[in-house]
């Protein structure tokens, strides 16, 4: 996992090759805003989801992780809290759905705690389970921008 301000982006470039064109799309986002909805910009290997949203607390919350992708999650406008745990550690609530490349684990409280503002992201590795959209108690209104990078 990696919590780091979007204009530090370049840092991160040479992690993967399609890092600097995921990164390039998610700053064109912030200068000129896109609606939400999906952005293929090279096929399943690199995609980009937009959602605007409201955090909500979740009756029963959970990590999800995935084995195909590397996630890019990029706060474009608000606020929210996201949870990383290594899902090596984290209890399965639904299998792995490969069709969906998701799968799903017990959220107990534990696991670190990140603050995203705007034009801040995480990067989460297969190996890193994730809860996005947890409320911060300061927005009512969250667009995020998710990058999948195939791995």
């Amino acid at each position: 996992m990696i919590v780091d301000s979007l204009e530090n982006g370049k840092t991160y470039e040479s992690i993967h090759p399609k890092f600097a064109e995921a990164f390039a799309f998610l700053a064109e986002c912030v200068k000129a805003p896109k609606p939400a909805g999906h952005y293929e910009l090279d096929g399943d290997s690199l995609f980009v989801n937009i959602f605007e949203l409201e955090p909500a607390e979740s009756a029963e919350p959970r990590f999800e992780a995935h084995e195909k992708y590397i996630d890019i999650q990029c706060v474009l406008a608000g606020s929210e809290y996201q949870y990383c745990a290594p899902k090596a550690g984290l209890e399965d609530a639904v299998p792995y759905d490969d069709a969906r490349d998701i799968a799903f684990y017990r959220f107990d409280g534990s696991g670190t705690k990140i603050a995203l503002g705007e034009r801040t992201f995480a990067i989460y590795f297969p190996q890193d389970g994730h809860l996005p959209s947890v409320p911060d108690g300061v927005a009512k209104k969250v667009v995020r921008a998710v990058a999948k990078v195939k791995v």
